[in-house]
């Protein structure tokens, strides 16, 4: 059934869906080891469950493609959209290369199975996260702790714009301002601001 869904604007829908059937699998599998375990007990064979097993690894790349594509169109929109003050800068790189990493695994595997549909959708993704990679040390820079008003000011006046850093800014604010374009003296104004940082710290 999950062949034919090969539209990824029902994103959603499937993503419920492969969550749902996940939860059923998991159970069937838990519920094996019991079963198992209570043989074990009467010392009785074992029962191979190779169905569940089966089951399991046919789902396994379309449970890891659905939930990459959702969790990343999730993840994208509340960098982009959502407040400034909310992005994680920390863990950003890393959440980046384990979504890329997931999605690289689906692609193959469906290259490898031959479904065409389920590679395009994977391939969107994959586009949609080699375009935003190019950028984390940019919102690493501007999202360092350190960043005051007087940095954000000297990156006013590389880009020419005033930029008020309030409730209302947003990462989309900060890319419509062409701060790409300053990406080395934006950097290197997060790093100075990181390092003032950790000096007020000590002191």
């Amino acid at each position: 059934q999950f062949q034919g869904y090969t539209d990824i604007g029902r994103v959603n829908m499937v993503a419920q869906h492969v969550k749902s059937l996940n939860d059923k699998i998991t159970a069937a599998e838990e519920q094996a080891r019991v079963f198992n375990s209570r043989e074990a007990l009467f010392e009785r064979e074992l029962t191979e469950y190779t169905k569940i097993k089966d089951i399991r690894k046919s789902f396994e790349p379309y449970r890891n493609l659905w939930l990459t594509v959702s969790e990343w169109l999730i993840q994208y929109e509340e960098w982009m959209d959502g407040p400034f003050s909310d992005i994680n800068a920390e863990n950003l790189e890393d959440v980046v290369s384990r979504f890329k990493a997931n999605i690289a695994k689906a692609f193959k595997s469906f290259e490898k199975a031959g479904n065409r549909a389920c590679m395009d959708i994977a391939k969107q993704i994959k586009d949609s996260i080699v375009a935003f990679e190019p950028k984390v040390p940019l919102v690493i820079a501007i999202r360092n702790p350190g960043m005051r008003e007087r940095h954000w000011e000297q990156i006013s006046a590389l880009v020419g714009k005033p930029i008020l850093v309030d409730e209302n800014f947003t990462l989309k604010t900060a890319f419509d301002l062409n701060i790409e374009q300053h990406e080395a003296a934006v950097c290197k104004i997060g790093g100075g601001a990181g390092k003032e940082f950790q000096i007020e710290e000590k002191l």
